[in-house]
């Protein structure tokens, strides 16, 4: 299952700077790599004092179509996730 299969993709990292977990029928944006840096950046960048960095996650957003037909709705809206620290 997917648990199963990311627990062994998380065994496979080697120190890279930034891991991405995905499902398989996520689409992306042009230049999406730039702007979830930038917004990993100014995440950290509020983080206080202590904090060792931060984490991206959202729910991925809904789309209808297959293939190059695929297309987002016509006025997407982000889902916005936000903690400020795990106890």
């Amino acid at each position: 299952g997917p648990c199963k299969a990311r627990a062994l993709c998380g065994a496979l990292w080697a120190g890279e700077e930034y891991v991405l977990q995905v499902d398989a029928h996520t689409r992306f944006v042009e230049g999406w790599d730039e702007l979830c840096i930038a917004q990993l950046v100014r995440a950290e960048a509020s983080l206080p004092g202590g904090c060792a960095g931060a984490v991206l996650t959202t729910y991925p957003q809904g789309y209808e179509g297959a293939g190059a037909a695929a297309s987002l709705p016509p006025d997407p809206q982000p889902v916005v996730m936000c903690i400020d620290r795990f106890d």
